[in-house]
């Protein structure tokens, strides 16, 4: 049967297509992508809050050297149920997975690495290899492909790489299009939140003075806010210049640490950082 399917191949992409101008913007971001790095408490919130779980191997950075389909099983494993792995019909499903796995690997000229990540996607879904968990497996795969093209790239996949079903009539060039439309805000919404000025600038301290003015917090606990806004990752000491008495210093902790504002940098730490979860981060 599956002689029947033609080699999937990279579509023609004309200088009048849509899909033109999002994969120009998405070289001019590529070109000018850098990070002005962010403390490590901080660092560790904005990975939860783009999408970083959804790495194998849980680095961001990381992309497999070749994509197979031992790769591919792995990822399966990764979703969880109880169906495992194996193909729903062994008659033609390995040989449409061989060749998107390919098509995967083939060196195509760079300009065409995320139009690539959107093309596996769709031809992932379109297969359906396993019983279940055909979408996160087709998320996690094309996010490996843009994260190959761009190490260190952040984002939420599930924003990224829609399913939409529905919406199948809609033709490829469509999806093709959304789906990387979807990157290109994505990745500036991570450009900008890996840039601790303007992480401190535009998100924390304009919640912070929004806490405040709405009284959702006390001023002394403001004070504490601002002090966790200089210096990412605070002890009780850091604090006792806003309550020089301990026990109520550590009460005082203790509230905010139960109100959100803050959290233990990791667990069972005594130091603390704020939490991004409180100051609508992804809205950003």
């Amino acid at each position: 049967m599956s002689g029947y399917f033609e080699p999937l191949q990279m579509p023609e992409v004309s200088f009048s297509s849509p899909i033109a101008s999002i994969l120009f913007e998405l070289e001019r971001i590529r070109g000018g992508w850098e990070s002005a790095g962010l403390p490590e408490p901080w660092n560790v919130q904005i990975l939860e809050a783009l999408g970083a779980n959804d790495v194998p191997g849980g680095n961001p950075a990381g992309a497999p050297a070749s994509l197979d389909e031992e790769y591919l099983r792995g990822l399966r494993q990764k979703v969880g149920d109880d169906y495992g792995g194996e193909y729903r019909h062994l008659d033609y499903i390995p040989g449409l997975v061989r060749d998107l796995l390919r098509f995967a690997d083939e060196p195509f000229p760079p300009q065409y690495d995320f139009l690539k990540a959107a093309v596996v996607f769709r031809r992932f879904l379109w297969i359906s290899p396993f019983i279940t968990g055909n979408a996160e497996v087709a998320r996690m795969l094309a996010a490996a492909l843009v994260r190959r093209a761009l190490p260190g790239a952040l984002f939420d996949s599930a924003k990224v790489f829609e399913d939409g079903d529905a919406e199948n009539r809609k033709g490829h060039d469509y999806w093709y299009a959304r789906i990387l439309g979807n990157l290109v805000e994505q990745l500036r919404l991570a450009r900008r939140l890996r840039d601790v000025h303007s992480l401190r600038r535009d998100v924390l301290e304009p919640a912070v003075r929004e806490l405040c003015r709405t009284r959702a917090v006390t001023r002394d606990e403001t004070r504490a806010l601002e002090v966790a806004l200089e210096k990412p990752e605070i002890s009780a000491q850091d604090l006792s210049g806003i309550w020089a008495d301990q026990f109520l210093r550590s009460r005082s902790i203790r509230k905010m640490l139960e109100a959100g504002f803050l959290r233990p940098v990791r667990e069972g730490a005594r130091k603390y950082t704020l939490n991004f979860s409180n100051f609508a981060l992804v809205k950003f």
